[in-house]
């Protein structure tokens, strides 16, 4: 049941992640100065996400095989918790970035100072952007070795 609790959780944070950067693009629209670094996190987050999906569609193809160990799908969800993390610091500097600390999912209005105070905010962001990195990463080579088992394990080979 390991398996199927790392894919659940894999798609729910690849539609978190998807709905955190459409909120960052919308945040970057109204951000004058900052809209450039809003839109690079939106853009990483949105890649990010990409690859959770992928991530999430190889586990389900070898979960139906049972092809992986469960240590893969243990390590998925370390991975994904990670992310999870991630995200949730950067909608919590969304709220503190809004006027009256609305969810992510409402227009977060940003007055003057807001927007000032988001410059100040930008090297945790960019801090959490690197650890976005790093995962991914990590997501990706996991991805390849998973994509080389199945490859190698299938009739065809």
């Amino acid at each position: 049941m390991e398996a199927i609790a790392a894919i659940a959780s894999i798609v729910q944070i690849a539609q978190l992640g998807a709905q955190l950067s459409i909120t960052l693009y919308k945040v970057a629209e109204t951000v004058g100065s900052a809209n450039k670094d809003v839109q690079y996190v939106a853009k990483d987050i949105a890649l990010f996400s990409a690859v959770l999906k992928d991530l999430g569609k190889t586990l389900g193809r070898g979960q139906k095989s049972r092809l992986y160990r469960e240590d893969a799908y243990k390590t998925s969800l370390l991975i994904v918790k990670e992310c999870e993390d991630v995200f949730g610091e950067i909608e919590e500097i969304l709220k503190k970035s809004s006027k009256d600390g609305v969810s992510s999912d409402a227009g977060i209005p940003l007055p003057r100072i807001e927007k000032f105070l988001w410059i100040f905010r930008k090297s945790r962001v960019q801090l959490l952007r690197g650890n976005l990195e790093s995962l991914k990463s990590t997501i990706t080579l996991q991805l390849a070795v998973l994509n080389y088992a199945d490859r190698v394990s299938s009739p065809s080979a």
